[in-house]
C-alpha cells in the first residue's frame, strides 16, 4: 500500500495530461472521415480568428460526425471508431480525465440536433457509454444555445509558439430558479433536513469511489472533485451540530464557506483542465507577483520581436485568467445563481456573522431576559435553504460527470428534485 500524501502543496495535482513533441511522420493513424468545414473551423480557431466557448452541452443536443451538402439535400457522415479505442477512452476518463468534445452549429437546419461532434467521435462514444450526460465541450466559433455559463477562449500571437490559447472572458447563463433535493416543503425538523443531504454525499462519495478507475488515472481532476465531495460533508455535519446547539448564527461563515466552495466547484466542473490550471497557479501566488511575472513576459515577447499591442493583450488575458480564479464576485457571476442571489447571500450571512449594531440590537434582551431567542425561524429556514441550493448544485453535476455508476441514485434523486420557483431574493427576504 502507497504511503499516504497528505501535504497542502496544491502544484502535487496533476490539472492537465502532460504533453509530449512528437514528430508528426512517426504516428500511425487510421483512415477517418474529413470533415473541411471543421477542419477551416479549428484552424481559424488555433489561429486566434474566432473564439472557443468552454462549457458544458447535453449529448442528446450533439449528433457525431457532420452533415455535408448534396444535391439532394444533407449527407449525414461519421467514423465508426473500434470499439477498442472507445473503451481505451472510457478508462481514460474514468482514470480522471475529462476531454472537451469540439462541437460547432449544426449547419443542418432540419436536424433534431443543434450540434456536430466532427473529430472527437471516439470520446462521444465513450461518454455516451458511460452515461455521462452533458460532457465538456468547446463550441467553436458561436456562444447560440449556451446551457450553462461559458469561459471564452482563443488563440493569442506569441513568439515562443505561433499561437497561445487564453481564457479571456465569460458568457454568463444564470438561473431564476435552482434545483433542490429537499423540495419545496422542509420540515420543522432542521437537523433532520441537513442530514438527507449529509446522507446524499456519502453515497455519491461511495459511487464516486467505484466510478473511479486507477488504471489510467493521469490526471487529478477526480481527487479534485472528490474532495470537494468530502469538503462539502464536513461542512454540513458542522452546521448540523451547531444548529442542533442553537448555534444558528455561528453557523453562517460555515455556510459562507460552502457557498463558495460551491463557487470553485461550478469552475472546476465547467472547465475541469483549463482553467483548473489557473486556478493551481493562483492559489500559490499573489495578484502582485503574477503582475510582475506578466510584466516579465510582455518584455520578453517584444524583445523577441512581438508587436506591442499583441504582447499587451496577453498580458490582459492571463491577468483576466488570475482574477477570475481569485474573486468571488466573478465566480458568482459565471455560476448559475448568479452575482444578484450573491449578493443577497452575502448581505444575509454578514449581518449574522458581524456583531455590528445590527446584531448588538439583536441581543438587546439577552441581558434581562436570556440569550436563546436572537434569532427567529426565518434565518432557520433561510441557512437551510442555501445548504440546499449549494449541495444540489454540486450534487447534480458530479452524479451525471460519473453517468451509470450514478443511475439508481439519480433516477430515486428525480422523484426528489423540485424546480424551485424561490428566489434569493424572496428566500431572503424576511431574514436580515
Amino acid at each position: 500500500m502507497s504511503e499516504l500524501d497528505i501535504s497542502n502543496n496544491p502544484l502535487s495535482l496533476l490539472v492537465s495530461p502532460k504533453t509530449i513533441k512528437v514528430d508528426p511522420n512517426e504516428l500511425i493513424a487510421r483512415e477517418v472521415e474529413q470533415d473541411d468545414f471543421f477542419f477551416k473551423k479549428y484552424c481559424d480557431y488555433l489561429e486566434g480568428k474566432i473564439k472557443g466557448y468552454i462549457t458544458r452541452v447535453s449529448i442528446s443536443r450533439i449528433e457525431p460526425g457532420f452533415y455535408k451538402r448534396t444535391k439532394n439535400g444533407w449527407e449525414h457522415i461519421t467514423d465508426n471508431p473500434p470499439q477498442e479505442d472507445i473503451d481505451y477512452m472510457a478508462s481514460t476518463i474514468r482514470g480522471g480525465y475529462r476531454p472537451a468534445l469540439h462541437i460547432y452549429q449544426n449547419l443542418n437546419k432540419d436536424s433534431e440536433f443543434d450540434f456536430v461532434c466532427a473529430d472527437d467521435v471516439t470520446t462521444y462514444h465513450a461518454y455516451l457509454s458511460l452515461g455521462v450526460s452533458k460532457p465538456p465541450v468547446i463550441i467553436l466559433g458561436s456562444k447560440k444555445g449556451l446551457e450553462e455559463s461559458a469561459l471564452t477562449i482563443k488563440g493569442f500571437k506569441c513568439t515562443y509558439n505561433p499561437y497561445t490559447h487564453f481564457i479571456f472572458s465569460m458568457e454568463k447563463v444564470n438561473r431564476d430558479s435552482f434545483l433542490s433535493l429537499l423540495g419545496a416543503d422542509v420540515s420543522d425538523d432542521i437537523s433532520l433536513e441537513l442530514t438527507k443531504l449529509e446522507n446524499y454525499i456519502e453515497v455519491l462519495k461511495g459511487e464516486f469511489r467505484e466510478f473511479h478507475s486507477n488504471e489510467r488515472s493521469d490526471v487529478s481532476y477526480h481527487q479534485i472533485i472528490f474532495g470537494i465531495l468530502a469538503r462539502a460533508s464536513e461542512m454540513l455535519k458542522s452546521i448540523r451540530i451547531l444548529i442542533e446547539e442553537d448555534l444558528v448564527i455561528q453557523s453562517a461563515n460555515i455556510v459562507r464557506s460552502l457557498y463558495e466552495l460551491s463557487l470553485n466547484f461550478y469552475m472546476c466542473w465547467l472547465s475541469p483542465h483549463e482553467i483548473t490550471r489557473m486556478i493551481q497557479l493562483s492559489s500559490v501566488m499573489s495578484e502582485n507577483e503574477w503582475k510582475k511575472e506578466c510584466d516579465k513576459t510582455l518584455k520578453e515577447q517584444v524583445a523577441n520581436k512581438l508587436d506591442r499591442n499583441s504582447a499587451e493583450k496577453i498580458k490582459e488575458a492571463k491577468l483576466y485568467q488570475f482574477n477570475i480564479t481569485k474573486s468571488v464576485i466573478e465566480k458568482a457571476r459565471l455560476s448559475p445563481f448568479g452575482e444578484a442571489y450573491y449578493k443577497d447571500v452575502y448581505a444575509f450571512l454578514s449581518d449574522i456573522a458581524h456583531h455590528d449594531f445590527s446584531m448588538s440590537a439583536r441581543y438587546k434582551g439577552a441581558l434581562e431576559h436570556g440569550d436563546d431567542t436572537v434569532y427567529d425561524r426565518d434565518v432557520k429556514d433561510s441557512i437551510v435553504r442555501i445548504v440546499d441550493f449549494c449541495i444540489t448544485k454540486i450534487f447534480v453535476r458530479v452524479a451525471d460527470d460519473i453517468g451509470s455508476g450514478i443511475t439508481f441514485s439519480k433516477d430515486k434523486l428525480n422523484k426528489q428534485l423540485h424546480d424551485d420557483r424561490f428566489s434569493a431574493a424572496s428566500q431572503l427576504h424576511n431574514c436580515a
